[in-house]
């Protein structure tokens, strides 16, 4: 009689070593069992050995995390190869292995287990997609290329390998070849919201290579956000796409909704929040952004985009100490971050402090490379100082790394602070050249143009070109005080005396505070014209405000000749 054993027996033998497994087995061929029971146990046996492998490939994997934890690298890629050649088909333990391998930096090994698993007929899309990551890892590109386009072959539906392959064609500077991928996706039906969304990831990446593609591309772009937008997507992320893409087509209400969607199911997600507060940001919605970057800073008080863009909220609102304080956590958080060094510097410039901006400009210049900010803003600042060969110095190297990095920096606004620089060393041909070039892009700026003339009028050179200048900028601004100095002077110089007067008055009454070189002019009008009381009282109330060397000596001559005259 044949002795069957009962399932609940089969069952516990599973839980045996390896060795109590083979006994068992080995029991159980030596009966004399027929054709189907033999087939029966040699399923369950292939079943237990599956089982077996998989608790051996575990227990190297986890031995070759505790590894890692332990920063022992080697013995804990040791683990993992073998957990893979324990079980050599379980394609999910080889992509997690390769994915650990990848993050150890050992891509040539990962390719390795890649290349073999991909040679099986397990071999999965996942495998392919893998592999030609860590092909690209290794800088073999078009290994790379093969391996995803192989992914795709296998389902074309994958985003990952099309997304790859797009991203490879647009650094190719293949366009069409981008846009022909993109397409065929589209293209094909019954696709998932992973698929979708994927999808428009890869529409998102050929738009932000080539902006003047998106008129083109918006009506069908459109088509297929509104595709995805019916689907429930997986992840915050997906979602965070999503809005990524109604942004770009000019649907901002749409992603508006979509991103305060994300921040009250997924609180935690950073990414949405710093999009939202872009989006209230370009609205105006100043309290709305700022609510959002407080909570950032509540989730993560060392967040330096956080800190760094309520520091310019403050400083757009003049709240100066405020602004500082931000801009001082940001670089606390993260020194390695540039921009908060400018903002202060700028902040600094603004209230007078010229000394505090070249001490910030040092420490940004001892950690980064040299930038046009830096020599701009320390020009800037040494100037302010009077210490002008040095200001001119920096402000030429600026133009320098403008003209080779970003010429766009080269504004009128910056070529006026050089042309009078160069006014001030005493370098006027120059000097005309460089306000020239503020009017080039700004050709009504009344400042430029008074600026410009009332350099040549001082000097006494080109006065009648002089005199076109300040005649446009006084048509331009007819209240400023400066322009009416400027014609003023201008007139004296030509021998107009009676006629520079009322300018010059008119220059006067026209400021809140009185201006030292404005009672110069008026001294040497009233001089001029024979009223030497007058002249002599508007040079004394110009010393009592800046000390002048000339000027002293306006006073004293006229003080000597009344001695001469008693004599």
């Amino acid at each position: 009689m044949k002795r069957m054993y009962p399932l609940r027996f089969f069952t516990q033998t599973v839980r045996l070593s390896a060795l109590g497994l083979c006994l068992v087995f080995s029991a159980l061929n030596a009966q004399d069992s027929d054709s189907s029971e033999g087939s029966a146990l040699n399923d369950r046996s292939s079943s237990a050995d599956a089982t077996e492998r998989r608790i051996q490939s575990n227990a190297h994997f986890a031995a070759g995390i505790g590894f890692e934890a332990k920063g022992q690298i080697d013995a804990a890629a040791k683990e993992l190869l073998l957990a893979v050649d324990v079980d050599p088909n379980n394609i999910a333990l080889i992509l997690r292995v390769a994915d650990k391998l990848l993050e150890w930096r050992l891509p040539t090994i990962s390719l390795q287990i890649l290349e073999k698993a991909g040679q099986s007929d397990m071999a999965t899309v996942e495998i392919f997609v893998r592999k030609g990551i860590t092909l690209k890892t290794l800088g073999k590109n078009d290994e790379a290329l093969a391996a995803f386009t192989a992914a795709l072959e296998i389902s074309p539906g994958n985003a990952q390998a099309r997304q790859e392959l797009v991203a490879t064609k647009l650094k190719d500077k293949d366009l069409t070849g981008a846009l022909t991928l993109v397409r065929d996706g589209v293209a094909l039906p019954s696709l998932a919201a992973d698929q979708l969304i994927g999808l428009v990831a890869s529409y998102l990446q050929i738009i932000a290579t080539s902006p003047n593609l998106l008129t083109e591309l918006k009506d069908e772009f459109v088509v297929l956000l509104e595709r995805t937008e019916k689907f429930s997507l997986s992840s915050p992320e997906q979602e965070v796409t999503l809005a990524d893409g109604f942004i770009f087509v000019g649907f901002p209400e749409k992603a508006k909704a979509l991103l305060q969607s994300v921040v009250q199911t997924a609180p935690n997600t950073a990414l949405a929040r710093e999009k939202l507060v872009d989006l209230y940001l370009r609205e105006g919605l100043i309290a709305d952004a700022v609510a959002e970057l407080n909570t950032l800073i509540e989730q993560n008080p060392k967040n330096p985009s956080a800190h760094y863009l309520l520091g310019s909220i403050a400083a757009d609102a003049e709240e100066y100490d405020k602004a500082l304080e931000h801009y001082e956590k940001a670089i606390e958080a993260r020194p390695e971050f540039e921009p908060p060094y400018y903002e202060m510097v700028g902040i600094h410039l603004n209230t007078r402090q010229p000394r505090k901006a070249l001490r910030l400009l040092a420490q940004a210049r001892s950690r980064f490379p040299k930038r046009f900010l830096g020599e701009f803003y320390t020009g800037i600042a040494l100037a302010s100082l009077r210490r002008t060969e040095e200001a001119l110095k920096y402000l030429l190297e600026a133009e320098s790394i403008g003209a080779q990095q970003s010429p766009e920096r080269l504004s009128s606004f910056f070529y006026f602070q050089l042309g009078s620089m160069l006014e001030r060393n005493g370098q006027y041909s120059k000097a005309e050249e460089k306000f020239l070039k503020c009017l080039e892009s700004n050709p009504e700026d009344p400042e430029t143009l008074n600026y410009l003339g009332y350099m040549w009028a001082e000097q006494g050179k080109k006065l009648k070109q002089a005199s076109v200048w300040i005649t446009k900028a006084l048509e331009l601004a007819p209240e400023s005080a400066a322009i009416q100095d400027s014609m003023g002077w201008l007139l004296y110089q030509q021998g107009e005396y009676k006629k520079a007067l009322p300018y010059l008055l008119n220059a006067e009454a026209g400021l809140e505070e009185a201006d030292p070189v404005i009672l110069d002019h008026l001294g040497d009008t009233y001089h001029a014209l024979g009223k030497k009381s007058k002249a002599i009282e508007s040079w004394k109330s110009s010393l009592e405000l800046e000390f002048n060397e000339r000027v002293f000596e306006k006073i004293q001559g006229e003080s000597r000749n009344d001695r001469s005259v008693t004599e």
